[in-house]
């Protein structure tokens, strides 16, 4: 690993991934039903509207994630469900649709009681992190944290293969047997 300062948006970005790996089985559960909610939704917006047309007129693009907004009647605060995989989505410019319906959002509201506390804590965690490693040299804080090894080699492309790596000829010379040396033939040419 080469010796680097980690700058501010350097440490934010592996405190990001530390704290959702250190997260995810905690989270990853309530993700799932929000995920299915949200395809839910989709599956019924898609059997009221033809997303098909949508987009061949240019107004439903395809997306890599869904985002659906909840409203509800009485409530101003809007509800958020994620899902990713391929989505025609009917806007140019968002990754979301909205929606006003009552129950959707009462089930998202119970999920996101019981998950917003554990994502309150993984950002409490992340930021925790990101001062600790701001301005600190990648060997410090792998002499003090070797289990962040990981985390800042997959952020700077690295790996620790450089103590793995000895002269070809020495790895050859562990596998190959020694062969004798070629015999020359009467015209002088080896064989």
């Amino acid at each position: 690993m080469k010796k680097r300062k980690i700058k501010y948006y350097e440490a934010l970005q592996i405190a990001e991934a530390v704290s959702e790996k250190a997260f995810d089985h905690l989270t990853r559960p309530f993700k799932i039903e929000l995920s299915k909610i949200a395809q839910l939704i989709y599956a019924e917006i898609e059997v009221k509207v033809d997303l098909f047309y949508l987009e061949k007129i240019g107004y439903a693009v395809s997306r890599d994630k869904l985002i659906v907004n909840i409203k509800h009647l009485k409530f101003e605060e809007e509800q958020q469900a994620i899902a990713y995989g391929k989505f025609l989505v009917p806007s140019t410019y968002s990754e979301g649709v909205t929606v006003i319906n009552d129950d959707w959002w009462e089930q998202v509201e119970k999920i996101r009681e019981r998950l917003n506390p554990l994502l309150i804590k993984q950002r409490g965690l992340e930021d925790s992190l990101r001062i600790r490693l701001s301005d600190k040299l990648t060997t410090t804080v792998v002499k003090a944290w070797p289990e962040l090894v990981p985390f800042i080699n997959d952020f700077y492309g690295e790996s620790n293969d450089d103590e793995l790596i000895v002269p070809f000829e020495n790895l050859l010379g562990q596998f190959l047997p020694m062969l004798p040396a070629p015999k020359e033939n009467e015209n002088g040419s080896s064989s």
